[in-house]
């Protein structure tokens, strides 16, 4: 919310994050290891606000340890789809 990023901005639109990273560093040997990413609460606050889509100019398969083991009747997948079921 602090970038402009207000529930009535970001409804039915495509969020751009861009954080210059791989205009910086691709290519580099810290693209993968030392980049950003979308916390999870980051992703909850624009599912909960409508956001359509989200575009990234980061790696998406980076991302900080998960507090426990991931369930194992859900596949693991680097990117996930933000909204919520009709």
């Amino acid at each position: 919310q602090q970038a402009g990023g207000t529930p009535e901005a970001v409804k039915d639109k495509i969020v751009v994050l861009f954080t210059g990273w791989a205009e910086e560093e691709s290519g580099g040997a810290r693209f993968y290891s030392q980049g950003p990413y979308l916390s999870n609460e980051g992703a909850a606050y624009l599912a909960d606000n409508g956001v359509n889509a989200v575009y990234v100019d980061f790696p998406i398969d980076k991302h900080p340890p998960l507090p426990s083991p991931p369930s194992t009747t859900s596949p693991s997948i680097a990117c996930c789809r933000i909204g919520k079921s009709p």
